[in-house]
């Protein structure tokens, strides 16, 4: 996931990429190896596509969007000493049919949608910290998926 190339597209790659990047070396094992990306949860597939994201290398910038803050549910976990990095990426993998417009998605940050209910969940790694919004007419039900 470290190459150049995908590093230059934010994270952003093809079936196509992968296999010229990992060469005729690994050409019979390809479609394992993204499997196993997608498997533990390092990359997710764009609506089987064929295209992918690698979230770690996604834009640190959050994208514009309008956020309304009247009656949202908040949420916030905190950890003590130490927050193993990546635990957001992965989420976002887990979650990635459900990112708004699958477009509002960055480094440190998603938003999500389902029915007429959203969440916003934003990681600040050096604090330690997850922070959850939710909004809608379900967010206690959204916030159990």
């Amino acid at each position: 996931i470290d190459a150049p190339e995908i590093r230059r597209r934010n994270g952003h790659f093809t079936k196509k990429d992968a296999i010229a990047i990992w060469g005729k070396d690994y050409f019979m094992v390809y479609e394992e190896l993204l499997a196993l990306m997608k498997r533990f949860y390092l990359i997710y597939e764009i609506n089987n596509s064929q295209s992918y994201i690698a979230p770690q290398l996604l834009l640190d910038d959050k994208p514009e969007y309008h956020w309304d803050t009247k009656e949202n549910l908040q949420l916030r976990y905190e950890y003590d000493d130490f927050m193993p990095q990546g635990i957001l990426w992965q989420f976002i993998s887990i979650m990635h049919k459900q990112i708004k417009n699958n477009t509002l998605v960055w480094r440190s940050g998603v938003i999500l949608s389902e029915g007429d209910t959203e969440a916003e969940i934003t990681e600040v790694y050096g604090q330690h910290k997850i922070n959850i919004r939710i909004k809608g007419k379900t967010n206690i039900d959204f916030r159990t998926n």
